[in-house]
């Protein structure tokens, strides 16, 4: 397993107890760092010059949370379509940096 670091003759020498709770350590602490983000997150949003008018939680942003419902989008079709060309234009322009920087 490679989130565990152990070889393989270590692993198969662990017992199913051991993986379970070895396991439940890897969950939670996948957990915690995903819900730092999601704090972190949802404060900066809460806290920007152009935040929503109903505060974003921080459950919005945690998938593997059991309060997790993704939130309607805000956006009109031209505004969604506005910032999908953005994201086009910077994409093509990142890869033609990198083809440029690796030539």
């Amino acid at each position: 397993m490679a989130f565990f670091h152990f070889t393989s003759a270590e692993f198969y020498a662990l017992t199913p107890a051991q993986f379970l709770m070895l396991d439940s350590c890897r969950r939670e602490a996948l957990a915690h760092s995903e819900m730092v983000g999601a704090f972190t997150t949802a404060a900066i949003i809460n806290h920007s010059m152009m935040r929503p008018e109903k505060a974003v939680s921080a459950a919005e942003f945690m998938p593997n949370h059991r309060g997790y419902k993704r939130r309607p989008s805000e956006l009109s079709e031209e505004q969604r379509q506005t910032l999908n060309d953005f994201h086009v234009r910077a994409a093509v322009m990142a890869a033609r940096m990198k083809a440029k920087n690796n030539a």
